[in-house]
């Protein structure tokens, strides 16, 4: 209790007698002085703070001030996993980091949106009747209050004590629950803060990103540009016999399939940023492509050594697939196409699966491998493995953003398995849950024991 003195002595024959005087109660006063500070605190600290975790942490330390936090977790929830998760947390018992909002007593506040002042006995009168779990050490007193902003409850804002079921009190609920709308502010705060962080540095990224990959492009271009030039001189050059003219035709042919192809990908990737690319779906037979590609690419492969081969593991039957044929092949010659140049001995796989509504195409090879650290960014369009200025392999780094923008147009979905020096897996999806009755209708008329059997396998 924080008590005002105002007193005064009596004096008598120059003694003092007596001390007369008035005592008021201010703790009230105190106490709100004490709330405008921690507010105040809060606040600043959204933009002194370096990140989430660390203004959870300040809030947490000034609520200190005002209550026993020594047990303190703030839980966001998320509304499309209905998940709860911690940034920060303090705990004498327990420390867990995710956990389900269904049946737990902070789910329950965020589902009433509405605090929570909650003892162990009613507590387990709560889970007697199914409404929550209990997870985690059972504590005498459990304090939460929501984190709402918009109208809209993000969180939860928690402290409890395992010990002392006096620790807190309805004027700490109240409390509470009036410096939250702060909590929310300085918390949505930092989040923005960050967000626009986060945006700079990939903004910068980006541009990083494409200068180098205008760099790179530049030579790539001039590459096959100055092979062609270079030997189409050399063929107006009489002095050179018939052979030696046929070696620089071939030159010149390669060249300009080299400059076509990046070319290509140039527009690809346009009309992909542009939303322009059409699918022009289609029944076709999917061994049939898997066939023409291998017979396409095991000529360029065989003369650096390697084995292109159709994965032996593959159905035996014939698959019949509803999609866009040309995009589906664009995908899997860029997988190839990696493969052959990356690899530079052993075999590349090219294998087909089932499964369930879906066929899945693949492409594993030997080669050199991906390290870890580019899994995340392999994807991404104008990332390379290597650097630019110490590219071994060439390419310009769009071949696999554009298969995974076909591969999401399809509607499937796109993946890799690597490990640096012991080969790639790249490997797609699309769905084929309907080509069962096109199938069927297209067929009907030319069915045979074959075709029969594929109909049974799905």
């Amino acid at each position: 209790i924080w008590i005002s003195n105002n007193s005064i002595g009596i004096i008598e024959n120059n003694h003092l007698v007596r001390m007369w005087g008035t005592q008021v109660d201010i703790s009230e006063k105190i106490k709100t002085d004490q709330v405008q500070q921690v507010l105040y605190s809060i606040s600043n600290a959204s933009l002194s703070s370096s990140d989430l975790p660390e203004l959870i942490e300040i809030i947490s330390r000034e609520l200190g001030k005002l209550l026993d936090s020594t047990n303190f977790y703030i839980a966001f929830y998320d509304e499309n996993t209905h998940m709860l998760s911690t940034l920060y947390e303090k705990d004498e018992k327990d420390v867990i980091n995710c956990w389900p909002a269904e049946k737990s007593i902070t789910g329950y506040v965020i589902k009433h949106q509405k605090s929570l002042l909650i003892h162990d006995t009613d507590m387990a009168k709560l889970c007697e009747s199914g409404e929550i779990e209990l997870l985690g050490t059972p504590s005498r007193v459990w304090l939460g209050v929501p984190l709402n902003m918009n109208r809209k409850v993000i969180g939860a804002i928690v402290v409890q004590s395992y010990d002392n079921p006096d620790a807190y009190t309805e004027k700490d609920q109240l409390m509470l629950e009036f410096i939250s709308h702060q909590i929310s502010i300085s918390i949505e705060r930092k989040k923005a803060d960050q967000e626009l962080k986060e945006a700079l540095v990939r903004a910068q990224e980006s541009d990083s990103l494409k200068s180098s990959f205008l760099a790179n492009m530049s030579h790539e271009i001039r590459t096959p540009l100055n092979s062609i030039i270079g030997f189409s001189d050399l063929l107006l050059d009489p002095d050179f016999d018939i052979d030696q003219h046929n070696e620089f035709a071939k030159m010149i042919s390669s060249s300009g399939n080299s400059l076509l192809a990046i070319i290509n990908n140039i527009m690809d990737i346009s009309k992909i940023e542009a939303g322009q690319i059409q699918l022009n779906k289609d029944v076709f037979p999917v061994k049939r492509l898997i066939a023409g590609i291998k017979n396409e690419y095991s000529i360029i492969a065989r003369e650096k050594g390697i084995v292109l081969r159709i994965d032996p593991a593959n159905p035996e039957e014939e698959i019949y697939l509803d999609s866009d044929e040309p995009k589906l092949k664009q995908i899997l010659v860029n997988f190839v196409g990696n493969a052959i140049k990356f690899t530079e001995k052993g075999f590349i796989d090219l294998g087909i699966k089932i499964i369930q509504d879906n066929i899945q195409f693949e492409v594993k090879d030997t080669g050199i491998g991906i390290p870890e650290e580019y899994h995340k960014t392999i994807f991404e369009r104008f990332r390379q493995v290597e650097d630019a200025t110490t590219r071994k392999y060439g390419g310009n780094g769009l071949g696999l953003a554009i298969s995974k923008s076909l591969v999401e147009l399809l509607g499937g979905e796109i993946g890799m398995q690597s490990e640096k020096g012991k080969g790639s897996r790249f490997y797609f999806t699309v769905p084929c849950s309907e080509f069962e009755h096109l199938l069927q209708n297209r067929f009907r008329d030319t069915e045979t024991p074959d075709t029969k059997f594929m109909h049974r396998r799905f």
